[in-house]
């Protein structure tokens, strides 16, 4: 679960760009719209309680790069967690193509 802003950083140590499948699932307590944002990758989903299934090919510069997620969503209720849970990443996987 992530609170309303997460980052994950994909790290492409080879000197040439690579390309890979982003996978995951997403989803939020609440109706909400999930924003994607990085130098390789731009993507508004549309997030319910079922999880949306993502599939995108992406090309991977070298170095370090960061995708950012943004969303809107209200945070979950669930008593007794302190965290602040707006949406979820589910089954994040970077495979070859």
């Amino acid at each position: 679960w992530c609170a309303h802003i997460g980052k994950i950083r994909i790290i492409n140590d080879s000197s040439q760009p690579k390309r890979v499948i982003f996978e995951a699932s997403f989803n939020s307590s609440n109706d909400s719209t999930l924003t994607i944002n990085s130098a390789f990758l731009n993507e508004k989903l549309s997030l319910k309680q079922q999880p949306l299934e993502f599939s995108r090919e992406i090309l991977v510069p070298p170095g370090e790069h960061a995708l950012e997620f943004n969303c809107n969503g209200k945070p979950a209720y669930a008593p007794g967690d302190p965290r602040v849970l707006v949406f979820r990443v589910n089954n994040f996987i970077l495979r070859n193509p």
